[in-house]
């Protein structure tokens, strides 16, 4: 898709003239956009990681990766497994989507919210973590999900 060499000179070309602070939040677009001779001109990066560090510098990247950092210890230090699995869920498809567009913004997503079903499908089918309350509500309302457990 082109996406790579774009990402290089971003990197190599674009960062190094704003480093510090960016080039405005949602402005990497402004007036002309950005272009490398090796790539094509682009109103965003396709990466949200990229699109975080030229929007807003190394300084707004990593405020944003301390917020994620926060975020992923805080799921994985809670005490109940349920709200670690549903972080789980959340988590990573929105992570994966990260590396290829930029994030939840812009146009409906929804590529996002079927990763986040299909974890969260998996995560009832194999409902280990299930209190027995939870384990009798599902068999009662979806007895498909209900798997025999050993």
């Amino acid at each position: 898709t082109g996406r790579l060499p774009f990402w290089h000179a971003l990197l190599t070309e674009g960062l190094p003239r704003e480093p510090l602070l960016g080039y405005g939040f949602m402005r990497i677009s402004y007036g002309e956009y950005f272009q490398s001779v090796h790539t094509y001109a682009a109103q965003m990066a396709h990466n949200t990681f990229i699109q975080v560090l030229m929007n807003l510098g190394l300084v707004g990247f990593t405020i944003v990766m301390v917020q994620l950092s926060a975020t992923i210890k805080g799921f994985v230090r809670t005490s109940s497994p349920q709200l670690r699995l549903l972080g789980v869920g959340l988590l990573i498809p929105i992570l994966i989507n990260s590396f290829t567009e930029f994030g939840i913004f812009g146009m409906t997503n929804y590529g996002i919210l079927f990763y986040q079903f299909l974890i969260c499908f998996v995560s009832l089918r194999f409902h280990g973590l299930l209190t027995d309350r939870e384990r009798l509500w599902l068999l009662r309302r979806r007895p498909e999900l209900v798997v025999a457990v050993a």
